[in-house]
């Protein structure tokens, strides 16, 4: 076990590593090398490589460590001062170090690509530089410079991340079966517990999507206006993590029918959230929309582009769209329902359900006081006090929760419900009122059984 290091001065940790059970102090520096690469210190290792080199400046070996250490370590002008020191540098090492510094500044990726693309020509085939060189392809999205790329990396040695790098490239250029293929091939050659396997789950999306992007793909190409087309092919490339796709699908279908919300959810989920304030409304954490699923949803929008003041397809909008794990967006439907219906029993349980859904009690609380005055039954009135308990309880507001799970349970009593009461009873130190709680579901239990 290793025992505690001493400084050297320069932040790094040498000396006092125990290594098969000697102690390391005293060791040569070849011996202390080892100790911290074993050891993973990188600023132990680099000291002592300076150290070395300082009295075997010819050691190639040794040199070519450090630089690559410094690049490691994003230090990059030390990587080239150690360069300099070295006349006879391997020229790999030379452009590997040119094209990392250049890269590290946006704008100078472009001439590191140049850079590794003409030692390329000189050395081709060499496997560090090709794969530096698809990375910084990627940054730039030149997708098609890429794929040639990866095409050498798998001939040179088929690997599944190689696989898997050049299914986005293919996806990217709308080679979806290749894509799709691609992905398959990386993940025949990866175990179940491998980290890369669930890389592969979005293309195994987009081949559940691909019958209905042809389709589209297909009516487009006869009428490149079909606002429907581009909607339900935009949700099928979402649905495939084709990102850059669908957002155009959605740009197109916007100029055509603005103000669909199919088109505001493409273009929020599929933009860096930096590019939209959070007042968009959309969550980006919700589960994957399906195709089939956005179906219900496309209708619903292209309905009300039709006609704004169709009651019935805003309510099925915003109900999808509570469901699909939307709920704000929900809650602006129903609220413009609301303005004009005020007593729309329907449209003010979808309100209590979207403020339930985003942890808002005190808000679905007040619209409960309107669904008092509305015509709705004594079941639907159960459930949405219910949801409101519920949600007090979440939220540790046990007295409110013990309010509305009672208010709940004279209308129509559960063991859902019974338990809230139990659980704020008990958070409230009422002892005796919970132990008689715990009589009625055991009593309940019995009654069932019989």
């Amino acid at each position: 076990m290793a025992s505690p290091l001493k400084s050297c001065g320069c932040g790094c940790l040498l000396g006092l590593l125990t290594f098969a059970g000697h102690p390391a102090e005293g060791a040569g520096i070849t011996e202390q090398l080892q100790l911290a690469q074993k050891a993973n210190d990188l600023n132990a290792e680099i000291e002592l490589l300076r150290r070395h080199l300082a009295t075997t400046p010819s050691d190639a070996a040794a040199r070519e460590r450090l630089v690559r250490l410094w690049l490691k370590e994003g230090d990059f002008a030390m990587a080239q001062a150690t360069l300099d020191e070295w006349k006879d540098a391997p020229k790999l090492l030379v452009v590997l170090v040119k094209a990392k510094t250049l890269a590290a500044d946006q704008v100078g990726v472009t001439e590191a690509i140049t850079v590794l693309q003409e030692f390329g020509k000189q050395a081709p085939g060499n496997p560090e530089t090709l794969e530096l060189l698809s990375q910084y392809l990627a940054r730039q999205q030149r997708w098609a410079e890429r794929l040639a790329v990866l095409d050498e990396r798998v001939k040179l040695k088929p690997s599944a991340s190689v696989y898997l790098e050049r299914a986005q490239p293919l996806r990217e250029l709308g080679q979806y079966a290749a894509a799709i293929q691609a992905a398959r091939q990386a993940m025949m050659l990866v175990s179940e517990q491998d980290s890369l396997r669930g890389a592969g789950v979005p293309y195994e999306r987009l081949a559940s999507a691909l019958p209905i992007i042809e389709f589209n793909s297909a009516l487009l190409g006869v009428d490149p206006d079909n606002a429907s087309a581009r909607l339900r092919r935009g949700m099928a490339l979402h649905f495939g993590d084709a990102a850059s796709q669908a957002l155009a699908d959605a740009n197109a279908a916007a100029k055509r029918v603005p103000d669909l919300v199919a088109v505001r959810l493409l273009q929020v989920l599929n933009t860096p959230s930096e590019e939209w304030p959070d007042e968009s409304g959309v969550n980006r954490s919700a589960p994957p929309i399906t195709p089939q699923a956005a179906e219900s949803l496309i209708q619903s929008d292209l309905r009300l582009a039709n006609n704004p003041a169709d009651g019935a397809a805003r309510l099925a909008r915003a109900r999808w769209l509570r469901a699909a794990g939307q709920p704000r967006l929900a809650l602006r439907d129903v609220e413009e329902l609301l303005a004009k219906e005020p007593t729309n029993g329907a449209a003010l349980m979808e309100t209590i359900r979207a403020n339930v859904a985003i942890q808002q009690p005190d808000e679905a609380a007040a619209y409960f006081r309107r669904l008092e005055r509305a015509k709705v039954s004594d079941t639907e009135m159960a459930d949405a006090l219910a949801l409101i308990a519920q949600t007090y309880f979440k939220n540790y507001n046990f007295s409110q929760a013990l309010e509305f799970a009672d208010q709940s349970l004279a209308l129509r009593e559960t063991d859902a419900m019974l338990n809230v009461k139990l659980q704020s009873l008990q958070r409230l130190g009422r002892g005796e009122e919970a132990r008689a709680v715990e009589a009625r579901i055991q009593r309940r239990k019995s009654e069932k059984k019989s």
